[in-house]
């Protein structure tokens, strides 16, 4: 849950807008971030945040 934190964190230091679902068992998360445009999951996945921000066009 912690590395969910810290990269909500980071994407929060970015002004990217993502969200915290935590999971059924309570004890992991998910962090949903919210791309300007199409994104594919394969991109989103094998790169890092900035990456992945560059790629989507959102700076």
């Amino acid at each position: 849950m912690l590395d969910a934190l810290a990269y909500l964190k980071a994407a929060r230091t970015w002004s990217v807008p993502a969200a915290l679902e935590v999971s059924r068992s309570g004890v992991g998360a998910h962090a949903w971030v919210f791309f300007a445009a199409p994104v594919p999951a394969e991109t989103a996945q094998q790169n890092d945040l900035a990456d992945a921000l560059i790629l989507s066009g959102w700076f």
